[in-house]
């Protein structure tokens, strides 16, 4: 993330081959900004979407739930 560019939103992949699990909400918490932050991936156990959200997540989305994510990113804005 850019500091020349705002961001209403982020969706991240989950797990992403690119980042560890939480590295986009430490990165969100170190620049003390309100992003809300959606993960979207297969199957995620309830104890890892559970750990997500503690974390600051905003929600949590599979991809055989990929329907949701509209309306997960219109409650997020």
């Amino acid at each position: 993330m850019g500091s020349s560019h705002a961001y209403d939103l982020v969706v991240a992949e989950y797990p992403s081959p690119d980042w560890r699990e939480t590295q986009a909400l430490e990165l969100l918490h170190r620049l003390k900004t309100q992003i809300p932050l959606i993960f979207v991936g297969g199957t995620l156990q309830r104890e890892t979407v559970a750990e997500l959200l503690t974390r600051g997540a905003y929600d949590c989305i599979e991809m055989d739930h990929i329907g949701h994510l509209p309306v997960a990113v219109h409650r997020a804005l």
